[in-house]
């Protein structure tokens, strides 16, 4: 989209607060690989406030990459603050069409979230384990305040 911003906002009706556990998936309506355009359905439940949040978006990138997101939020004026400590968050029931995506491959740093210091060193802020369960989910945990 000539417009995406990179994120959906579901606006202040759906509120999250430090310890809620919140389940999201976002599918693809008809699947065509390597086919740019299509239409997809965001749902996100929160479990501990009991509120669901459902949209279909339309999203005209080229479908080949697989993002898992914490985020540091920003303050009034933009700057971002430090990334809170969140322990653990854990993705589950994850999957990635592989056969009909064959250039899907995990990066070269695994996934890890940096922290480039101005020595030139990276200090890992965030560590995903490797594959859980039925290698259908990840644990990322928090490893230090840069």
């Amino acid at each position: 989209m000539p417009n995406d911003t990179g994120y959906t906002d579901i606006g202040s009706n759906y509120p999250v607060k430090i310890g809620d556990q919140i389940e999201a998936s976002i599918s693809q309506i008809m699947h065509v690989a390597f086919i740019k355009g299509s239409s997809w359905v965001i749902l996100i439940n929160n479990l501990t406030q009991g509120w669901k949040y459902s949209n279909i978006i339309n999203y005209d990138l080229d479908q080949q990459t697989a993002n898992f997101i914490v985020v540091a939020p920003q303050d009034l004026n933009g700057k971002i603050s430090t990334l809170a400590d969140f322990n653990a968050v854990a993705f589950d029931n994850c999957s990635v069409d592989i056969a009909n995506s064959p250039e899907f491959a995990t990066t070269d740093d695994g996934g890890f979230m940096y922290k480039i210091l101005s020595t030139g060193y990276a200090l890992p802020i965030s560590v995903p384990s490797v594959p859980t369960g039925h290698n259908d989910g990840f644990i990322v945990t928090y490893s230090g305040t840069p």
